[in-house]
């Protein structure tokens, strides 16, 4: 006789419902074997369902967080770029400094000069804002560092190359006390 296949598949109304309801017996204070025992299945199963349970509660809130923090960046964003795009007059002892060209008649007051210094630091915020997103959005592959040791070889890697450089060491200290002592 051929095997029935279970009509309640993983994502299934009523295997979210075992969900919901598996997740709030577990947080009021009920053991896996308990609900297992309510439920008519498998601890394992049991196990199973709460932490996929829990992923989803969690999950929510957490891309929420995310959305309301790369609008921030948006607007960080948006704001330094305004800085970089403005005109920002080189300004000393409170005056605006200015140049004259060729042709300006003496009475023009001249040209004023662009202070280099808020572009400079709106690129420098633009830089840390897209860095800042690409940290939240998983962009950034993580660094690969080797730790070396003196004169750039491998440091120790196990207690029987320490305890052999500390004998090592004491042998040298010790070769060292009796040639001064001769």
């Amino acid at each position: 006789m051929a095997r029935r296949k279970s009509t309640t598949l993983p994502g299934s109304l009523v295997t979210r419902q075992k969900q919901k309801e598996m997740l709030e017996m577990r947080m009021a204070g009920e053991k896996y074997p308990d609900l297992a025992e309510h439920f008519n299945c498998s601890v394992t199963y049991c196990i199973k369902l709460v932490n996929k349970a829990l992923k989803e509660v969690t999950k929510g809130p957490a891309e929420e967080f995310l959305d309301l923090e790369l609008m921030k960046l948006d607007a960080y964003q948006k704001e330094a770029l305004a800085v970089l795009n403005r005109f920002h007059p080189l300004i000393s002892h409170g005056q605006v400094i200015r140049m004259k060209q060729d042709g300006d008649l003496p009475d023009e007051p001249g040209i004023a000069l662009q202070d280099d210094s808020p572009i400079l630091q709106a690129i420098d915020r633009l830089l840390k804002i897209s860095e800042r997103r690409a940290k939240l959005l998983g962009l950034d592959k993580p660094e690969k560092r080797e730790l070396t040791g003196k004169d750039g070889e491998p440091l120790l890697s196990n207690q029987a190359q320490a305890d052999e450089a500390a004998k090592a060491t004491r042998e040298a200290m010790l070769a060292a006390v009796s040639e001064g002592g001769e």
